[in-house]
């Protein structure tokens, strides 16, 4: 039996590698499945950079993802083995990798992605040449789940072409445009509050926003790819049959709004953390349960990018359209949301003319 770190986490290997820059940080919970653990830790094998540390965390699978995640620790002094007794869901399992990861960098990568082969390096040159609060990956490709390209590579955020001191107008771009999964300096997790929420699906949501309030500078890691897998058993292809999923995923946004209250930077934010909120709570959610169709919400006129051809929506008209599934689990939070906003569904931010209207339940 190896060491426990707390009551529910036990280390099953433990890295010893001297002062790894960045540690890739992956909760693993049942990815034995079409191969894609192994393609992950595949990736991980093809990394040049002997400045990371792999930290591998199993959420008490009930495959065999454990013994491929030990298989792979196996003459390895880079990698780091935890094993959760109970299932907690990945908040949890991120947050314990988090706890014992010794990089200076913390890169969060699922289980079921993989990475470009000179992504840990690009990250590891960036951190090294500036030192920035946080490491964006520059480009992400969306793959299905055999592993097939779907689309062109794409910028991680159209916002992150900036290197440098994150100023109050570049901090605004981040906030409506910021990408996934970066790479932040480990003594942001030295506040508590910064670790994930546990419990929940959509964990990364509310902690991304909180991030990017807190980041003085960024870089950019211009040789990075992430490859995100798009696959009929992830948490956003299965949402919309699972009253849980839907109501973490509701939960979560709240959290947006909670975040940038408890940090008292809600006002002085309020424009984008209500856009921000807004795209997670409702559009985002409907447009998954009606299969991926597009919802608009704006006034006849939007300043912001001029457009009178976007349709007004009421709250009320937003919730009838939405499926019997839909209505079931969330008319009452749709008609109840914590903040009135219109917002034009586009890169446009929020005016204090949308807010001031708010919705209509007529």
């Amino acid at each position: 039996m190896g060491q426990f770190i707390c009551d529910d986490c036990e280390v099953i290997v433990k890295s010893s590698i001297v002062k790894p820059v960045v540690s890739a940080v992956v909760a693993i919970h049942n990815m034995q499945r079409n191969g894609y653990l192994n393609e992950l830790l595949e990736s991980f094998a093809r990394q040049t950079s002997n400045k990371v540390e792999y930290v591998l965390v199993d959420d008490a699978s009930e495959d065999r993802s454990l013994s491929i995640a030990r298989e792979f620790a196996e003459g390895r002094s880079d990698t780091t083995v935890l094993h959760l007794l109970e299932n907690k869901k990945q908040g949890a399992a991120r947050n314990r990798g988090i706890f014992v990861a010794r990089g200076m960098y913390i890169a969060p990568v699922d289980a079921d992605d993989y990475v470009s082969d000179g992504y840990f390096s690009s990250i590891v040159q960036a951190a090294l040449r500036t030192n920035a609060d946080v490491i964006a990956p520059a480009y992400f490709q969306r793959v299905d789940s055999k592993g097939t390209i779907i689309a062109e590579p794409y910028r991680n955020a159209p916002s992150i072409e900036f290197e440098g001191q994150i100023d109050d107008s570049f901090r605004r771009i981040l906030l409506l445009n910021h990408g996934q999964l970066w790479c932040s300096k480990r003594q942001l997790f030295d506040d508590v509050d910064n670790y994930y929420v546990e419990g929940i699906a959509y964990e990364d949501t509310p902690a991304l926003v909180r991030w990017l309030l807190q980041y003085a500078s960024l870089a950019v890691a211009e040789e990075a790819c992430y490859f995100y897998r798009i696959h009929e058993t992830s948490t956003t292809q299965t949402t919309a049959n699972s009253e849980k999923l839907l109501k973490d995923r509701l939960h979560s946004a709240k959290l947006i709004l909670a975040n940038a209250k408890g940090l008292g930077l809600y006002e002085s934010y309020k424009p984008e953390i209500e856009e921000c909120f807004m795209r997670v709570y409702l559009f985002g959610t409907l447009r998954m349960l009606r299969g991926g169709a597009q919802v608009y919400c704006a006034t006849k006129h939007c300043a912001s990018c001029q457009s009178t051809e976007k349709i007004p929506i009421t709250r009320r008209s937003m919730v009838q359209t939405a499926s019997k599934r839909c209505l079931r689990y969330a008319r009452h939070d749709f008609l109840h949301a914590p903040i009135n906003s219109f917002v034009c569904f586009g890169h446009c931010a929020l005016t204090d003319d949308y807010v001031n209207r708010g919705f209509s339940d007529e």
